[in-house]
């Protein structure tokens, strides 16, 4: 189409401080962009405004997850340090707008690791088709287990 690509340097910085107020899809990204923006001059420069929500959406897809894991991980050590000695809850979900549209077609389910008392999902792991729960217990844990002792 001829249009030039706008580049958003703090484009997960948006979509982490999204999470961590509370919201929870695309849309409240492009909101929390909109509005706090000017708020968070000292962190947030938006020259072209804030990413809409299709442009999240677009984004989010092409990401790589193993990578993104890795970079939350390796930068969040010492954020996650502190919670070492707190309770891990362990909680599979059926996403929302993922239900089955044809025969065979079980959904989309993800296992989720919080820290409860401080609300804070630290990590996700798909759940396999034709499996359950339990068999993504051991990934999720390896991969934090393993992370935290290196």
């Amino acid at each position: 189409m001829g249009v030039a690509p706008i580049y958003y340097p703090i484009f997960l910085l948006i979509a982490i401080c999204t999470y961590v107020t509370g919201g929870s899809d695309y849309q409240d990204m492009h909101m929390f962009g909109k509005e706090r923006g000017s708020q968070l001059r000292g962190f947030l420069t938006l020259p072209h405004g804030a990413p809409s929500s299709d442009t999240f959406e677009r984004v989010f897809k092409k990401l790589n997850v193993s990578s993104l894991q890795e970079c939350l991980v390796t930068y969040g050590k010492d954020i996650l340090s502190c919670l070492a000695e707190k309770q891990i809850v362990l909680d599979g979900k059926k996403l929302k707008g993922v239900s089955p549209t044809s025969k065979g077609n079980s959904g989309l389910y993800i296992l989720n690791a919080w820290v409860s008392e401080n609300n804070i999902c630290i990590g996700q792991q798909k759940v396999e088709d034709k499996s359950n729960e339990i068999t993504a217990i051991p990934k999720i844990l390896t991969i934090w287990i393993l992370k935290m002792l290196l």
